[in-house]
């Protein structure tokens, strides 16, 4: 943008932003003189608008030929040029150091190491520099088992986060796959579990039948929104919206 006061406002689909309006003014009144819409990455004709290149812990460097910018760095995060550290609500981010300026607030509870991020930035974010969402909301979370007949089925903690990962637009990674679907943003983690639960009870009986040997899937029917579940030596590595290719 030109010289002279101006802000940032974005919109958000969770932790996802989606676009960045510039707002130009004049001093000293502050009336609003122009504004620049842009969807995140290009800007209204499609055109690119901005790019950077991100280090996995966040240094960023922009690209010469952009004509705009952005503060925005990982979720939560806000670049402060004049420091060149990320806000991060409760404290301040070194993307050069992977490290934070000050302990977690919350002592030890959220990690061993009070100072450091999360343990794989495309996994994982910390929204608020307290916690990463994730592993935070899956704190008191335990293994789910669950018996048809005589065979036993798992949801470990790594199948849940891997889950939340790739359908939920809160924990989102940002991975795209060929045909990419979520679950509905209102729906918590217990949510997920108890739909999960019910697709394998009307499964009961291929579940009996197939057991724990090999890999396959299956598709079931909770309030209305058709699911797949998939499964690998009885542990449950897939669920998604969706239906099975016939």
């Amino acid at each position: 943008m030109g010289p002279g006061p101006h802000t940032l406002t974005w919109d958000h689909h969770g932790l996802h932003p989606l676009t960045q309006t510039e707002h130009l003014a004049t001093s000293p009144d502050q009336q609003e003189v122009d504004r620049r819409f842009f969807a995140i990455i290009t800007g209204p004709d499609g055109t690119t608008a901005w790019q950077a290149h991100t280090t996995l812990w966040g240094t960023t460097s922009q690209a010469k030929n952009t004509t705009t910018t952005t503060p925005l760095r990982f979720p939560g995060q806000y670049y402060d040029p004049e420091t060149g550290l990320h806000y991060n609500v409760h404290r301040h981010y070194d993307p050069q150091t992977a490290r934070y300026l000050t302990p977690d607030p919350l002592g030890l509870a959220p990690a061993p190491n009070p100072v450091a991020y999360v343990d794989n930035p495309h996994r994982w974010s910390d929204p608020l520099g307290l916690a990463p969402c994730l592993k935070r909301d899956l704190k008191n979370w335990k293994n789910q088992r669950y018996q048809f007949g005589n065979e036993n089925f798992m949801l470990s903690r790594d199948n849940i986060e891997h889950i939340l990962t790739r359908h939920h637009p809160k924990y989102w990674d940002g991975s795209v796959k060929a045909s990419q679907s979520f679950f509905d943003q209102k729906m918590s983690i217990p949510d997920v579990q108890d739909a999960i639960s019910q697709v394998l009870k009307q499964n009961r009986d291929k579940l009996i039948t197939k057991g724990t040997r090999g890999m396959y899937q299956l598709e079931g029917t909770v309030n209305g929104v058709k699911y797949v579940v998939g499964l690998n030596r009885g542990h449950i590595g897939q669920f998604y919206p969706g239906s099975l290719s016939k």
